[in-house]
């Protein structure tokens, strides 16, 4: 018989991460979650040196002849506390505060985007108490840009601060080695340990007892925290606690560091010896994995695919001889930038109800529709609802009705025509195997519609693109978050949002705003369509939309097809962008005062037919010549 080939040490690795990660995640779910313990790692990205580093450039540059061969031949067997003694007695106090303060300064994040990087990660994985052993401020700054300033900081053995910190769960950094300007709490030195490690332990083993602690830039080695955590394990075997740590290269030095932290109670993460870039990538996934929680808990259930179409340009050829020429031609939209844009994947898309171009009975009709219910149940020939607004009147109906009859009347509106999609979702879908053909290399398209059909979705599906969906929930369950469903048919609700920063799979993303219909989710269909609902949804913006999808629009332009920018969760998605660049709608018949007010939101309202344009647009997309030698 065939004996089975046992894993290699990067297949170990994966699987032990894997597990890892998924009871990680469980706990930072939880209402208590973790306390992020950060080592001299999490500064070194911004060339702050570690603790050997640092005694070593001191002892070399400030030491005489033979306090230095002392101290670098402590440095070379890892007595750091002993070598930062002699430091100490070599320098005296005044000096040897100085070389702290100089070497850990704020000077080194000059010019540094503190909203990128591994550390810019962690304040989206802690509301509590973080830890640190560090002496600079890096933490603290990163915590500020992040918008999550720490409401103290706490300096060394301090009970009076520290206990309520961690049993109120509030958000403060205990500097558990002091502050690089304060010499009363500074533990560095052999004498500084011993004098601040008479309460320490106590506070920190409070600190470890209290709930998991995620290790980050700390070595779990030759220190004080070690000793702590193996008194720990005897007092308390139950513990378990994270580390994000390197993985040694060969299987017996593995297991050697695996029974190790084993031994610590402490689950590693593994990530690639000398790899250090990749404690980002692990944050980045732990971070996803707490964004969101599948609603298919079993396999991902696929979408039902349209039939495919051999040539979906065709069907877009065909949307095309169908529109006839308008009674007013309008002015001449800017085409040149849009194509610019477009070949460059800076353009994200925005479908309005005009987008369906007459074929749905929505909009206009379906408010009709709503009014002779009114009069008709009133009895009475007068219409007495002619001057409302139309987000009124279906609150209105629903606050006389309810919510489900509203659906109803929506539902039936919707089966009134099959999906066909007109020439504006052709152009779309069709755009980036068009743009392939011709030598570029689009990047995935971003869509965003307030429409309830789903007719982009089946000329997605039949022009062969993959695609994320995201859709809003404007009623329960799940009421004020988008579902989110994968190109694999995987269903997840996205209940933390800011934390939902990337996809597994680069593909179109559609974003469904105001909800609507979405194959393979298997829940009631929910629509934004009263009054409240937009007011609300505006309010909830930019706190409910997936950061990716955030992330993405700010560095595009938006082409509003179709759209009368009249409610006003558009508007706070628009003021959201902070982008300076251009973005257009092609809305003919605007206003002045309505021109002048979104000009200054950075949205140019084009005053031309939106069939010609898309008409125009196609032409001249058409006409532009293949990139050659790519």
């Amino acid at each position: 018989m065939k004996r089975k080939k046992e894993p290699g040490l990067p297949a170990r690795a994966v699987a032990s991460n894997e597990k890892t990660l998924a009871a990680l995640t469980m706990q930072l779910r939880s209402s208590v979650g973790v306390i992020p313990f950060l080592g001299a790692g999490v500064s070194a990205p911004f060339d702050y040196p570690q603790w050997g580093a640092f005694l070593r450039d001191v002892a070399r540059n400030e030491l005489n002849a033979r306090d230095r061969a002392r101290t670098l031949k402590l440095i070379d067997k890892e007595d750091y506390e002993r070598a930062a003694a002699v430091i100490a007695a070599s320098l005296g106090t005044d000096d040897y505060q100085r070389a702290i303060a100089e070497r850990f300064s704020d000077d080194r994040l000059q010019g540094i985007d503190l909203s990128q990087g591994a550390l810019a990660l962690v304040p989206l994985l802690t509301s509590g108490p973080v830890i640190t052993t560090n002496f600079d401020r890096v933490i603290e700054h990163v915590f500020d840009r992040a918008g999550h300033p720490f409401a103290e900081r706490v300096y060394g053995a301090n009970p009076d601060e520290v206990v309520p910190a961690i049993q109120q769960n509030r958000l403060v950094l205990w500097k558990v080695h002091g502050d690089r300007a304060d010499r009363r709490t500074r533990v560095l030195s052999e004498l500084d340990y011993n004098r601040h490690y008479v309460d320490l332990p106590r506070l920190l083993e409070l600190a470890f007892a209290n709930r998991p602690s995620l290790f980050i830039g700390c070595s779990l080695r030759r220190d004080r925290t070690v000793e702590v955590l193996q008194e720990m394990r005897r007092k308390y075997p139950g513990l378990t606690h994270y580390a994000i740590t390197e993985c040694p290269p060969v299987e017996e030095k593995y297991d050697q560091r695996n029974q190790a932290l084993r031994a610590l109670r402490v689950r590693p993460i593994w990530y690639r010896e000398g790899k250090h870039e990749e404690v980002q990538s692990l944050l980045e996934d732990l971070v996803q994995r707490v964004s969101s929680y599948r609603l298919d808990r079993g396999k991902a259930t696929r979408v039902k695919k349209a039939a495919a179409r051999k040539v979906p340009t065709a069907a877009l050829k065909a949307e095309l001889r169908k529109i006839r020429e308008p009674l007013v031609a309008g002015e001449a939209p800017p085409y040149v930038p849009i194509l610019y844009k477009l070949t460059r994947g800076q353009i994200s898309f925005f479908l309005g109800s005009g987008a369906c171009m007459g074929r749905l009975p929505l909009a206009g009709p379906f408010y009709e529709h709503l009014r002779k219910r009114f009069t008709e149940s009133e009895g009475s020939g007068a219409d007495p609802y002619g001057n409302m607004e139309r987000a009124r009147i279906t609150q209105h109906f629903a606050d006389k009705y309810g919510r489900e009859a509203l659906y109803g009347e929506v539902d039936r509106f919707l089966e009134t025509t099959g999906p066909r999609p007109t020439a504006i979702h052709w152009f779309i879908a069709t755009l980036q195997k068009r743009l392939r053909a011709k030598g570029y290399r689009p990047a995935p398209l971003l869509i965003f519609t307030t429409n309830y059909d789903d007719w982009m979705e089946r000329a997605l599906e039949q022009s062969g693109e993959p695609y994320h969906l995201f859709v809003y929930r404007a009623s329960d369950p799940h009421f004020g978050s988008y579902l989110h469903r994968d190109p694999s048919g995987q269903v997840s609700l996205v209940d933390r949002p800011r934390h939902f920063r990337r996809l597994a799979d680069e593909a179109t993303v559609l974003v469904k705003l105001h909800g609507g219909l979405a194959a393979g989710v298997d829940l009631p269909i929910s629509y934004a369509f009263m009054h409240r609902d937009f007011v609300e949804l505006a309010g909830r913006i930019p706190r409910a939309i997936p950061e990716v999808i955030l992330d993405r629009l700010a560095a595009m332009s938006l082409l509003f097809l179709g759209s009368g920018l009249g409610d006003d969760s558009i508007e706070s998605l628009v003021r959201e962008r902070q982008q300076a660049g251009a973005s257009w709608a092609i809305q003919l018949g605007a206003r002045k005062e309505m021109r002048l007010y979104w000009q200054q939101l950075g949205v140019e309202l084009i005053n031309t037919p939106l069939e010609i344009f898309v008409r125009e647009l196609n032409r001249r997309f058409e006409e532009l010549a293949p990139i050659r030698g790519r």
